[in-house]
């Protein structure tokens, strides 16, 4: 039986603040940015990344579903990227390459710093 480890939906304040904020004030001075706020939040709230005991799962869309799922035991090589600003809001990039060449997950936004990797 599989065990769900972590459940996540990308953040966005801490993935971007500087474009939350702009959003904000298009808000205040246009019902346009409340609308490109909605869309955003709607993004976010369709993208899950699940990390059970066996393997790591990208979900990702609302009305057509993209799902990219790599076993643990195949994974080749992990990368985290964060940027300075990235860093300051504990966010950042988590890029899973498996053995074979087409099977990678990429997620962004996620708390980096909650994941431990150890081989």
């Amino acid at each position: 039986m599989e065990v769900e480890s972590y459940r996540i939906n990308p953040s966005m304040w801490r993935s971007n603040p500087l474009l939350f904020i702009a959003y904000l004030a298009l808000i205040l001075l246009f019902v346009i940015g409340l609308v490109f706020l909605l869309v955003w939040w709607i993004k976010n709230k369709n993208t899950t990344l699940i990390i059970t005991d066996k393997r790591t799962i990208l979900q990702q869309g609302l009305l057509s579903r993209y799902t990219n799922e790599v076993m643990h035991a195949h994974i080749r090589n992990i990368q985290v990227q964060q940027s300075i600003m990235e860093r300051f809001f504990n966010t950042g990039t988590i890029k899973l390459t498996s053995s074979t060449v087409k099977s990678e997950i990429i997620t962004r936004d996620s708390q980096t710093s909650r994941f431990r990797f150890t081989a």
